[in-house]
């Protein structure tokens, strides 16, 4: 009887290789999901962010503006409720450059006249990301100081 070679079974089988292969692969895909989740958190914040500085930007050149300026229509005591009051509209669009690509946004501005020496001024900008439109508001009320 001849005795045989010793045989070394260690090693990974193709199964075993496969399997392990397909395990890698779907906690990569759960990363893949992650990053991408990120990446549009992180743009959705950008946007905003641009959005408030366009606001802000909009609200204070109107409030350098002497108060005569400011066109608003005139004050009427008949009117008690502040949404019922006239107002006068501008509608404008600007465009920044966010994250290497052109972003437009809407400008809404809105200025009431709630007493006879006070003006009262809404920004509402918004944009659309993903066939969702946000929006982002601002207000401030200016006095007359002269009178």
């Amino acid at each position: 009887m001849t005795t045989p070679a010793s045989c070394n079974k260690s090693g990974f089988t193709l199964l075993e290789v496969l399997v392990a292969v397909v395990i890698l692969t779907v906690g990569l895909l759960g990363l893949m999901q992650t990053v991408i989740y990120a990446l549009n958190h992180n743009l959705t914040t950008q946007l905003r962010q641009e959005a408030t500085l366009v606001a802000d930007q909009v609200l204070s050149l109107e409030k350098a503006k002497p108060y005569t300026d400011i066109t608003a229509p005139p004050f009427d005591d008949s009117i008690a409720d502040f949404n019922a009051l006239p107002t006068e509209v501008t509608n404008s669009t600007v465009d920044r450059l966010v994250n290497g690509s052109n972003k437009t946004f809407t400008v809404v501005e809105t200025v009431r006249s709630p007493t006879p020496q006070s003006k009262s001024i809404e920004i509402a900008v918004s944009w659309v990301h993903k066939q969702i439109t946000y929006t982002h508001s601002v207000a401030s009320l200016v006095t007359d100081t002269v009178q």
